[in-house]
């Protein structure tokens, strides 16, 4: 009986959250954000790998980052956002008869300028709003290389580079608030405008925005 009444009450608070939140949308004008990611590139598998023998140490983490955003509304559908984020990738190794000591780190900086459309009709009340997203903008690359090599010889190698590029993808917000919302998203990233390049790849995000002002649309 206990549980019956306690499974009803979990029903109950569950049915008027949902209501409450369907009410919680109200168009804003402005907003920013920060995201966390998993970048998974062509040339590594985003994560976290150890490997361990008796000659030598290996540790990869690669395609962690995050992301801090601002948008702003253009139409009752359509946002232009502005994107930088930071994604690294690093390997350190440790061989221990021969003393080759070496870390290799990749780091990626993107300045992207692009677009958000909502998929939600302006009048819609749901909390649940999904987007589509693409623009363009310029992916600044860093390679680093640092050596110990037989307790003698050092060595300390750093190239850099700009290249273009752009991304397609989409997500959605969910309000929790009528300015408050948990982000999830996922972009396809073309570095050099090329699926084949190393650093192209998916980039998974989660995280959270803040936006203000309130919009109201010319068309109503």
């Amino acid at each position: 009986m206990k549980r019956k009444i306690f499974l009803q009450v979990c029903i109950t608070g569950l049915f008027f959250l949902a209501v409450s939140l369907q009410a919680q949308y109200k168009p804003k004008n402005s907003g920013f954000g920060v995201r966390a990611s998993f970048w998974n590139m062509n040339k590594s598998d985003a994560g976290i790998r150890i490997t361990s023998s008796a000659t030598h140490d290996e540790v990869n983490v690669s395609g962690g980052g995050g992301w801090l955003y601002f948008f702003s509304r253009v139409d009752d559908y359509w946002f232009v956002e502005f994107n930088i984020g930071g994604i690294g990738e690093v390997n350190a190794s440790d061989r221990y008869y021969h003393y080759d000591d070496k870390v290799d780190v990749a780091a990626i900086t993107p300045f992207l300028l692009g677009f958000r459309q909502d998929l939600m009709h302006p009048r819609s009340y749901s909390a649940l709003r999904p987007y589509l997203t693409f623009g363009v903008g310029a992916y600044w690359i860093s390679d680093i290389h640092v050596g110990e090599y037989d307790y003698y010889r050092d060595e300390v190698l750093v190239n850099t580079v700009f290249e273009p590029g752009g991304y397609a993808g989409g997500g959605f917000n969910f309000h929790l608030t009528p300015n408050l919302a948990l982000n999830l998203d996922a972009k396809y990233h073309f570095i050099d405008y090329n699926v084949k390049h190393d650093y192209s790849g998916f980039d998974f995000g989660m995280g959270i925005s803040f936006m203000w002002g309130r919009y109201r649309s010319s068309r109503y």
